[in-house]
């Protein structure tokens, strides 16, 4: 679908008929929705346009210009970064455990990485 698509479109389409689908889910979980406000709203916005657009886009960069197994292995970054933006923005804890976490994704990327160029 890329190929005869932009990453844009493809990331809209994904998102809302994803939305579409989980829409009776919810529904049916937690009875018919009521209006949450607008800051509610505008959080929402914020999340879908900002943080899960942009990395699907950058993502679709990614996978564009690397062979399929070498850009996935960078989707193991979301923790690690959306731990460091929580310790930066929202003033959240980097404990013990969750940098030793961090250092082993970035170590088995590293090892990754250097595995695949030696093979090639």
């Amino acid at each position: 679908m890329v190929g005869r698509h932009s990453p844009a479109v493809v990331t809209a389409l994904a998102a809302g008929f994803g939305a579409l689908f989980l829409l009776p889910l919810a529904w049916l979980v937690d009875g018919p929705p009521t209006w949450p406000g607008w800051p509610a709203v505008g959080a929402l916005g914020l999340l879908a346009l900002g943080a899960s657009a942009a990395a699907n886009l950058a993502w679709w960069h990614v996978a564009a210009r690397l062979p399929a197994n070498r850009a996935a292995i960078f989707i193991l970054l979301v923790p690690v970064v959306g731990a460091a933006a929580g310790a930066l923005f929202l003033g959240d804890p980097l404990t013990p455990i969750a940098l030793a976490g961090a250092g082993l994704v970035l170590a088995g990327i590293y090892l990754a990485e250097v595995a695949e160029d030696s093979t090639s």
